[in-house]
């Protein structure tokens, strides 16, 4: 009897574990899984080295966790560890989710819940693997456990602060964030505490912002003691305000009374802009000063627009916050709701801040709108209602939620059928890589082939110490600085004029580069193709006014 009991004890710890894995298993196998965008890959591959030694500089990820890689790396560095632990993290995560439906609802309708979970949130997690959405859950389980064991000093109070603290050092813009989605909740469990608790609460969250903003302390400190990622961090913020932020509020002509061409406007949209001639920090600081913002009305339309596209978008995530709010119209008890209305407002005054900036990507979407789903669904006051929904309601509306996702699923099969095909392994690439007597310049729109597709293989270490992407985030970076220098060039533009030893692969932009050495510099330059591929392999050589005439 009582190896029973311990039997079935380990089945309920176990089952929220096997739920997740199996959805995880159930992805691979129909879906498959990529990286959202070419961000991740560029993360995974700089952690593995194949820009050279620093590896722990992962820019947008805390240095601590970087220097926790090196040594897996090292280990075994065919295997990409960044996206291993990542995943397994979800996993985790989505795991502590579906024991809290369990232990709330029950096993039954636990069960259920936790279904519809997985499905709305976990298969676009582990379908397109993104740091950001990663982090968003991390510090969405932090705090949702926190707000459960407030005012305790136990297991659940040390776990919340773990997922937190984890959740900040992958992407510590979210902890604000997601953070303050999470107000309502914490203020709501806050006030029904007696003063002892009070006081634990508040020493659990002091303990909570020392530690996230210590590990946040040392990257910052990091980058900040290194000249050449001091000025790398400094022109990247330039670079981001402008490209993610600005650029898309002005015209080419209104661009021309800021001293810069129709051309150029289409170089810094191109993001392939590395010259410090005419685009360094201080010109790029100067620009964004001069360039439009979207104004507050524009920003506020924006938001509405965006939060009425929520009702009619089949997209699991926003399915999930629909569902939740007719689980409170129906079932949560409507006085006193105020944190549930609370977090909505919340919700929405982050909608428009973020089109207030212009910018709503779809991997900061997923955070936002699941933080504001769970965390409603915390904040209702259910009474033991959750306990007394009809199973046979659940499994309806299940159902009922599976039909309305399946072409959402289908879209995505179908598109993965597509990218698997258009993203074979390039020969050419490992061909460039280790030509190691030339230095490939590329352009931008290259980096998602260049970059790799694979999420198990990231590329080899050393992989881009002759290849150098001529824009994007990590241009300035001081590895990509040395990995020029090594072929003696300085600047990238001027540099591979006439330069036996420098490539460019490009297709759709040659021409605008070379628009721009002759605007900038006077320089009469065009392409002679040496191979064609997927993107064509150039050199670039100046001709007199005679030859480009003729």
């Amino acid at each position: 009897m009582e190896n029973t009991e311990k039997k079935v004890q380990w089945l309920k710890l176990l089952f929220p574990w096997i739920l997740v894995l199996a959805v995880y298993a159930l992805v691979w196998l129909f879906l498959g899984v990529r990286y959202e965008v070419n961000d991740d890959a560029t993360l995974c591959n700089i952690a593995a080295g194949a820009y050279g030694e620093e590896s722990q500089y992962l820019i947008y990820i805390n240095i601590l966790i970087g220097y926790i890689l090196k040594p897996l790396y090292w280990i075994a560095p065919s295997i990409n560890w960044l996206y291993f632990i990542q995943t397994g993290a979800d996993v985790a995560a989505l795991a502590v989710l579906c024991q809290m439906l369990l232990d709330r609802c029950g096993y039954r309708r636990g069960s259920v819940l936790s279904g519809l979970l997985l499905l709305l949130v976990g298969v676009d997690l582990f379908y397109s693997f993104q740091y950001v959405k990663n982090s968003g859950l991390y510090l969405i389980v932090g705090l949702a456990l926190m707000a459960q064991h407030l005012g305790r000093w136990d297991r659940g109070t040390f776990w919340g602060t773990f997922w937190v603290l984890l959740g900040s050092m992958v992407r510590f813009q979210n902890f604000p964030a997601v953070g303050g989605m999470a107000a309502a909740l914490l203020l709501l469990r806050f006030f029904s505490l007696d003063l002892s608790s009070k006081k634990k609460a508040v020493a659990a969250m002091v303990l909570m912002f020392f530690l996230v903003g210590a590990v946040k302390g040392v990257d910052i400190l990091a980058y900040r003691m290194d000249d050449g990622w001091k000025a790398y961090t400094e022109y990247n913020a330039a670079r981001t305000e402008i490209s993610d932020f600005r650029l898309q509020y002005v015209t080419a002509e209104e661009m021309s009374s800021f001293g810069y061409s129709a051309n150029d406007y289409d170089t810094l949209h191109s993001w392939s802009f590395w010259d410090d001639n005419v685009f360094n920090t201080q010109a790029l600081e100067e620009l964004a000063q001069k360039l439009p913002k979207n104004g507050l009305l524009s920003a506020a339309k924006d938001a509405v627009h965006y939060c009425l596209t929520i009702l009619q978008d089949n997209a699991p995530f926003h399915l999930l916050l629909s569902g939740v709010v007719l689980l409170w119209l129906f079932y949560g008890r409507k006085k006193g709701s105020w944190a549930f209305i609370a977090t909505g407002v919340l919700y929405v005054c982050m909608v428009y801040y973020l089109a207030l900036r212009g910018r709503y990507p779809h991997r900061v979407e997923f955070v936002l709108v699941v933080a504001a789903a769970i965390f409603a669904l915390l904040c209702c006051d259910w009474q033991g209602r959750e306990r007394k929904i009809p199973i046979k309601v659940l499994c309806f509306f299940a159902v009922g939620i599976l039909i309305v996702c399946s072409p959402y699923l289908k879209e995505r099969h179908d598109f993965m059928e597509g990218y698997r095909s258009g993203r074979q392994p390039r020969a050419e690439y490992t061909e460039y890589s280790q030509d190691k007597e030339h230095l490939y310049l590329v352009d931008v729109d290259a980096l998602d082939a260049l970059a790799g597709y694979d999420v198990l293989h990231p590329r080899e270490k050393n992989f881009f110490s002759n290849i150098v992407v001529m824009g994007g985030w990590l241009s300035h970076a001081p590895h990509r600085v040395e990995a020029l220098a090594q072929y003696g060039v300085e600047n990238p533009y001027l540099d591979m004029i006439d330069n036996d030893t420098v490539y460019l692969i490009d297709y759709y932009n040659v021409s605008a580069k070379e628009v721009y050495l002759k605007e900038h510099y006077g320089l009469n330059v065009e392409r002679e193709m040496l191979r064609e591929e997927q993107f064509n392999l150039y050199q670039m050589h100046s001709v007199t006014d005679i030859e480009s005439e003729n």
